[in-house]
């Protein structure tokens, strides 16, 4: 084989890993903003329950406690519908993997008369193709539902705002 085939071997394999390390790292990346995520919505939820009864005090005898009981139920679960789509970013989707070195030698030793460098390269690029690949599709699944849930948790700060500036006004 060639010096030129070989190069372009090797630079087609490190490109296919660095794709991979780079979507390793994306993954990485949306883990530890769900994380964030996640705390600011507990603590907005417990600052609701918190200040709800503060809240009850003072419309309980005015009309307006059901303003102050429809406006938390809404709040609330807008807060847990937030924090459920946030759960589902934090889901561990399978994807595909290498095979075992043992699946690897097997397909090596079963094609032995015919096995070439070609035939190694084309196996590794496939195998580290479709982890990519998975791995790709899995990140943007998270994104998705990181974003829905990051929108979510938008509206319920905007309705607990509200809520807290009824108490203040």
């Amino acid at each position: 084989m060639d010096k030129k085939f070989e190069d372009i071997q090797e630079f087609a394999l490190e490109y296919i890993e660095k794709s991979v390390d780079l979507e390793r790292e994306r993954e990485k990346s949306i883990f530890e903003s769900s994380n964030r995520l996640l705390v600011a919505q507990t603590l907005l939820i417990t600052a609701l329950f918190a200040v709800l009864p503060l809240l009850v005090n003072k419309f309980s005898d005015s009309g307006k406690i059901y303003f102050v009981w429809g406006g938390s139920l809404i709040a609330s679960l807008t807060i847990l519908s937030s924090l459920f789509v946030n759960l589902l970013t934090q889901w561990r989707f399978k994807y595909k993997a290498m095979p075992a070195p043992a699946k690897f030698e097997n397909f090596v030793e079963s094609h032995r008369e015919v096995f070439d460098e070609n035939i190694a390269f084309i196996e590794a690029a496939n195998f580290m193709k479709n982890m990519y690949k998975t791995i790709r599709s899995n990140n943007d699944r998270r994104a998705i539902t990181f974003n829905v849930s990051l929108l979510i948790m938008f509206l319920a700060t905007i309705r607990t705002s509200i809520l807290l500036l009824a108490l203040v006004l």
